[in-house]
């Protein structure tokens, strides 16, 4: 069978689309999203986690974040006293609009270095700063930092507390990047996948009508 132009128009649809999100799958998956993502951590004291030593290609914001399971049966609009003491507990209470009788019982400490410098931080400066629902579970962030590219960085977290409510199971560490680099990631992930998947879908169709055509031709 020969190639009829709209063969060759398939094949090329297809090449632009493959290609393109290949492209870009590839540059993105390099990327240094996360200096640590969902590492089991116990929540007890004298715990210590270090990510190691890490080279990031991104200037960038990172957030240090620990989640937690849900509780069962918790829910997402109007908050029982028990799922207030639980925010309180935690430390993701709104200081100013819901203030807790007692300070979080969630306390850590973090520091990150590189090249020799030392930047440091707790959990007390993001009191408030978190999240509880029945979907995402818990999720209480402990600070944040920025980075540059091609410098190495190493983040060390220090639990200073005993985490004794049966509710909080399977805790986490993740350490990610948090501005616009990790929106304008998911943005452009979003537009290619709606845009090259189907030209390549399309471009495929065309060279299957094609071949079709010629076939019964020649039948």
């Amino acid at each position: 069978m020969r190639m009829t132009r709209v063969t060759k128009f398939g094949f090329v649809l297809v090449a632009l689309g493959l290609v393109t999100w290949g492209c870009w799958t590839l540059y993105d998956s390099t990327r240094t999203w996360f200096l640590a993502k969902d590492i089991p951590i116990s929540l007890s004291n004298g715990s210590h986690y270090s990510t190691g030593v890490v080279k990031t290609n991104e200037s960038a914001l990172y957030s240090i974040y620990i989640s937690a399971d849900s509780p069962q049966g918790i829910g997402d609009d109007q908050p029982t006293e028990a799922e207030k003491e639980l925010a309180c507990q935690i430390g993701i209470s709104d200081p100013k609009k819901e203030p807790c009788p007692t300070p979080p019982l969630w306390k850590f400490r973090w520091a990150l270095s590189s090249d020799g410098r030392t930047v440091q931080g707790d959990s007390d400066e993001t009191i408030g700063v978190g999240r509880i629902n029945s979907v995402t579970g818990i999720e209480r962030e402990l600070g944040e930092f920025r980075t540059e590219a091609e410098h190495r960085y190493k983040l060390d977290l220090d639990v200073l507390f005993d985490n004794r409510d049966a509710r909080i199971v399977n805790p986490r560490l993740t350490v990610a990047v948090s501005d616009f680099h990790a929106e304008s990631s998911l943005f452009l992930s979003g537009l290619l996948r709606f845009t090259c998947l189907p030209i390549a879908v399309i471009g495929a169709f065309l060279i299957l009508a094609s071949l079709g055509s010629q076939w019964r031709k020649q039948r």
